[in-house]
């Protein structure tokens, strides 16, 4: 989807919602939207903050009493920093998607059972993304507003904007109109997981298409206005598009919110990717245009994509993402060897740089669908090569780590989880394997 000057410009499809009934997607087709739902739980918050309900600087034990973590400066969290992903609290490392969870009591039974997680810093020193922050964030809408987390979204935000065919639950009267995910292993498959799950709601579980994300994009280009609706005033949005920290050299964090620029223009944007789906929302203030890039496919280049559309916006000639090695490499490993798969990368490595995408998550993902596929030792050999490639890297260590896990080689991995929390002292998933290695 696509805004100009305040107004849809183009809302529409292409491909196909399951690539075995071949059904087209169009610009009804409703996606699961994954971490670009968490702009919609900032709202939540601010609208709360504006009824005087929520104090953002206030330690969210305020609101939920019940709310505490395996060491005592979870008491020091407060809300805006689990807002702006530093609360210091870690990541889910598992979804549970597919998991038959009633959504009503889901989000309080999430955030009890978080009593023996640690914190990976101290609240508010630096920057750590956390999925499990905007757990509890949208049961603390729950507990002050006193509806259900998904009925709040729907009665105060989607409802207004007239996203009528937006849910934070699946919606069984529009599921005729979802997309199915896809994933890559070495081929492109249907995934026969879905990924939902109540619990999971505040961080991941919007379910919106083109026209719906165009509303949401037009509300927020008003600053909260959309047709006769306001959602949050205008005042709010200094605290939503402020500053608070960093989350790299050209990106800061607002509450929710990332912020850069392109063009020496301020753009406000979200990205999102879960099992079978990969978003991406970016807003122009200064232009009063959006757009949004739904699909329905794992590490899609929706970036790639935005950024193109965007240059066709400007007037320019847009740049065509690289084909990502990963694709070439998934064809060769399907009747070759992952000799031919390396000879085949270093060859086109040298004479063909500037064609294919060669960056390090290619090689990481290979790896990872080798592994799925059962092919141990062929995984391992991808690992290595991208060690090799990029050996600053930690994710490469910490990746072949667990591969030589997966071959029951014990000392080769530990050797390779130490180098990875070497190079990346904050590595809890490193952590955590040599604390299960080393039992």
């Amino acid at each position: 989807g696509v805004v100009k000057n305040g107004k849809i410009l183009f809302s529409g499809g292409f491909g196909v919602k399951n690539i075995n009934s071949k059904e087209p997607v169009n610009e009804s087709t409703i996606f699961h939207m994954a971490s670009v739902s968490k702009p919609y739980v900032a709202t939540a918050i601010m609208q709360l903050v504006e009824a005087g309900k929520v104090e953002l600087d206030k330690p969210v034990i305020t609101y939920l009493p019940y709310f505490r973590l395996d060491e005592l400066r979870y008491k020091e969290i407060t809300v805006d920093q689990m807002l702006t992903h530093t609360s210091g609290m870690p990541d889910v490392m598992d979804y549970e998607w597919g998991q038959d969870e009633k959504a009503t009591g889901a989000l309080t039974r999430y955030t009890r059972s978080l009593k023996n997680e640690k914190l990976i810093a101290a609240p508010g020193e630096k920057w750590q993304y956390s999925n499990m922050a905007f757990e509890v964030l949208g049961n603390l809408v729950e507990q002050v507003s006193g509806l259900r987390f998904d009925e709040y979204m729907r009665k105060n935000i989607l409802d207004p904007l007239k996203m009528k065919q937006s849910s934070f639950l699946i919606d069984e009267k529009y599921k005729s109109l979802y997309a199915d995910p896809h994933i890559r292993n070495l081929t492109i498959q249907a995934s026969e997981i879905y990924p939902y799950n109540p619990k999971h709601a505040p961080s991941s579980t919007l379910h919106s298409n083109a026209v719906d994300m165009c509303r949401w994009a037009i509300a927020n280009l008003n600053r909260g206005q959309y047709e006769n609706s306001r959602i949050l005033k205008v005042a709010s949005y200094n605290l939503l598009w402020q500053a608070h920290s960093t989350a790299s050299d050209d990106i800061s964090i607002g509450l929710s919110w990332f912020m850069s620029k392109k063009n020496e223009r301020v753009r406000i944007h979200h990205g999102g990717g879960d099992l079978g789906f990969s978003t991406y929302l970016c807003l122009e203030p200064k232009t009063m245009s959006a757009v949004v890039v739904l699909t329905n496919h794992d590490y899609s280049p929706v970036e790639a994509i935005n950024d193109g559309i965007w240059a066709m916006l400007d007037g320019q000639e847009p740049a065509l993402p690289k084909t990502p090695i990963l694709i070439v490499l998934s064809k060769v490993l399907v009747g070759n060897n992952v000799e031919a798969a390396i000879e085949n990368y270093n060859d086109l490595r040298k004479n063909s740089p500037e064609d294919y995408n060669f960056s390090e998550v290619q090689l990481n993902i290979l790896g990872y669908n080798l592994l799925a596929s059962e092919r141990v030792r062929e995984a391992i050999e991808i690992f290595k090569l991208n060690v090799q490639v990029f050996p600053l890297s930690s994710n490469t260590y910490d990746s072949l780590g667990e591969a030589y896990m997966a071959a029951d080689e014990k000392n080769a991995a530990i050797v390779n989880f130490e180098k990875s929390i070497e190079l990346n002292p904050d590595n809890e998933n490193g952590k955590r394997m040599l604390e299960k290695l080393k039992k």
